[in-house]
């Protein structure tokens, strides 16, 4: 059983290499292209676009047609669009195919996490979905030094020429380990109406929004240090490029170690116990980035260990809430919860990334303020459960 999820999160993390081995290639596009800075961030801004906008559809279609046939669909576009991304002369073609990228986080999201609830009990889909985390999470942290290795040696449409070379041997990988989770296919009709209804009694499940807002919450506090927090080091406090890699592997490798205590905790205590303490962990790191930006501004010491603090916590947090969500709402095809769940998650995201600024006040801010609901929000309602 271990292939299919090491198969999944091989895939998962080539699709979000395409956003951060690409973005120090982004001047010397532009530069190749003869286009705009505008245009040139179009390129970014429509794979995360791509990213969140088939969450709702391919959640009914992956209980209609299974999950296989999705994931392996979404990878052969994804190697595709990045041919079209490595030949292309036409911003505007690249653009396109940008967006088709971004659609394959919604095939992993939706169908290959689905497929791994289904095939695993509570507590193993939460370790699988953990580890699962703690080696994604290493994208935005290696992601810019391999682009920049491969500028070294050759150009940015290597980079492409990379990602598409890397998702043939996931495709090849998939094709021969992932099984088909979904056991109601022949059963299941795809019916809009009923996917409606269906959505309806989900976002009216008490718990299953609690835990999707907690969640969603948690990640936009990370979206908005990763979207802002390098410019913030190397513009306000005056910090070199490679400072920002030294603190994104410390603040991500503290995810990494986040998600291996989530395995442990999970063998002796409950899910809600380990959420219960990740939020709290949460909501140490924002105070503390938030009194340092109004007392320590310039200390970036300060700021990495309350970074530190909130990684660690958000890795105790996601995995368990994952499970927990799918279980609160039992009755619903499981693409269907998938679906709502991963794109509320996004929604979380894009609203944070559009939030925040530069500043550390900010992005402490956020990261407070996010944590403060969080967990009176978990906390609240596990006591009225």
């Amino acid at each position: 059983m271990i292939l299919f999820p090491l198969a999944l999160v091989f895939y998962e993390t080539i699709v979000y290499l395409a956003v951060d081995m690409y973005v120090p290639a982004m001047s010397s596009m532009r530069q190749d292209l003869q286009v705009s800075e505008y245009l040139v961030q179009l390129t970014i801004t429509l794979w995360f676009l791509g990213s969140a906008a088939l969450q709702l559809i391919l959640g009914p279609i992956s209980d209609y047609i299974g999950r296989r046939p999705v994931i392996l669909c979404f990878c052969g576009l994804f190697i595709v669009s990045s041919v079209v991304c490595a030949i292309t002369d036409n911003i505007y073609l690249m653009i396109l195919a940008r967006f088709c990228q971004g659609t394959a986080v919604c095939s992993v999201g939706v169908a290959g996490y689905a497929a791994i609830h289904e095939l695993l009990e509570h507590k193993a889909a939460i370790k699988v979905l953990a580890w699962m985390g703690s080696i994604t999470v290493m994208a935005p942290t290696l992601g810019p030094l391999l682009g920049s290795f491969v500028l070294e040696f050759g150009s940015w449409r290597d980079i492409f020429w990379i990602l598409a070379g890397c998702s043939v041997l996931a495709l090849l990988f998939l094709w021969r380990v992932m099984p088909e989770s979904n056991q109601q296919i022949k059963y299941n009709k795809l019916n809009i109406s009923k996917a409606l209804q269906n959505y309806n009694i989900i976002i009216r499940n008490t718990n299953f929004v609690r835990y999707t807002i907690v969640a969603g919450c948690v990640f936009s506090g990370m979206i908005a240090w990763i979207t802002a927090g390098p410019i913030l080091i190397i513009e306000d406090l005056h910090y070199s490029p490679f400072a920002v890699g030294v603190v994104q592997v410390f603040v991500f490798g503290s995810f990494a170690i986040g998600t291996i205590i989530v395995r442990v905790l999970i063998n002796k205590y409950s899910a809600q116990f380990t959420v219960r303490v990740g939020v709290t962990l949460v909501l140490l790191g924002g105070s503390f980035a938030l009194i340092l930006a109004l007392y320590k501004p310039e200390l970036l010491m300060g700021l990495l260990i309350a970074l530190m603090c909130y990684a660690m916590g958000a890795a105790l947090i996601f995995a368990p809430l994952n499970r927990l969500a799918m279980e609160a709402v039992p009755n619903i095809n499981m693409g269907t919860k998938i679906a709502i769940f991963s794109c509320i998650f996004s929604i979380f995201g894009v609203i944070s990334s559009i939030l925040v600024d530069s500043s550390i006040i900010s992005i402490a801010t956020i990261l407070f303020g996010v944590a403060l609901v969080a967990r009176v929000l978990y906390i609240r309602g596990a006591t009225n459960v």
